[in-house]
């Protein structure tokens, strides 16, 4: 319930405002005063509000340069793949599969990352991984090389040659057993029912589940798949040997010496190289080669070499490179 002595009706207020009559209006220095400290009041605080939002401003600013950095950090920096092999040379059909299931044409001089490569029925391939070895492969043959070098024989056979880089040791792997070079040229085949090393030079450790064979230069080793071991000869210069010699990379014979030049027949076909006298290997050194032996075995080449040159090879010395003049 409202209290009526509490309301005033419009009229007792209407005669109330006439006795106490028109308020005096205050000086006009009092005014001015006044309104100068209301105009200051006024500044203030819209400057205060100025401030604040600059503050604010600038925290957000800070807080999203302080994300970015932030993110810019925790952002993972690509990883540029490892190349685990060059293709040297290769000569037929070969597969490249990288081991993201990429198909990659074999073009000589690109880098794989790993990968499995396989050679067609009548494909020869040389690769050369990035520890240094060069590793060539025979027809038929299905390889993996990760990269970390170590490489895995499927089916087929590998030729290996670390003689250049005495550090790249490698390991390899088979279906039955595993080998592990010691500074060598080697040879790995792998069949259905057996696989086998044999070396031309240096040292190859095979490991057989529990049991451990050497094979040194000159010796060929096979194990069965029931374990059944069998140690053979094989020279240097052993037919088995050729497939190798045939997928060896090619040599540069522009501005070469033909000393050099029968060097590397001599490494490649594992025949010494002998002089019919010590003129004529002065005069070897003294020969200076030009043009290409491009698509020629080292066999193959070395006839056509000594072909442009005043030297002869003797043909009644098997097993050796003998040169005449």
């Amino acid at each position: 319930m409202s209290d009526p002595n509490r309301h005033l009706d419009e009229q007792d207020i209407e005669a109330l405002l006439r006795r106490v009559g028109p308020r005096q209006a205050p000086p006009s220095d009092m005014a001015e005063t006044i309104r100068a400290n209301v105009r200051q009041a006024w500044q203030a605080e819209v400057h205060a509000r100025k401030r604040r939002r600059l503050a604010y401003f600038a925290a957000a600013a800070s807080l999203i340069v302080a994300v970015a950095v932030v993110l810019m950090i925790d952002k993972p920096t690509p990883t540029p793949p490892v190349v685990a092999m060059v293709l040297v040379s290769s000569h037929g059909d070969t597969s490249i599969v990288g081991d993201d299931g990429t198909s990659t044409e074999a073009i000589d001089g690109t880098g794989f990352g790993a990968a499995t490569v396989t050679t067609g029925q009548d494909d020869l391939l040389s690769i050369e991984l990035n520890r240094g070895a060069v590793v060539r492969m025979n027809a038929d043959t299905s390889l993996h090389v990760d990269a970390a070098g170590v490489l895995r024989v499927n089916r087929g056979t590998i030729y290996v040659d670390t003689d250049a880089s005495p550090n790249a040791a490698l390991v390899v792997e088979t279906p039955f057993g595993t080998a592990r070079d010691i500074g060598t040229r080697f040879e790995v085949k792998v069949d259905p029912d057996a696989w086998r090393v044999q070396v031309r030079d240096g040292h190859v450790q095979m490991q057989d589940g529990d049991a451990t064979h050497d094979a040194v230069a000159g010796t060929r080793v096979e194990i069965t798949a029931n374990d059944l071991v069998t140690r053979s000869r094989v020279s240097a210069d052993d037919e088995s040997w050729r497939w190798a010699e045939a997928a060896a990379p090619g040599f540069s014979i522009e501005g070469a010496s033909l000393s050099d030049f029968l060097r590397w027949v001599s490494r490649e076909t594992g025949e010494p190289v002998r002089f019919a006298s010590p003129d004529t290997e002065k005069e070897v050194k003294r020969t200076i080669l030009h043009g290409s032996i491009e698509g020629l075995t080292p066999r193959e080449s070395l006839r056509a070499v000594l072909a442009t040159t005043d030297f002869k090879l003797v043909d009644d010395e098997p097993g050796t490179i003998a040169i005449l003049k």
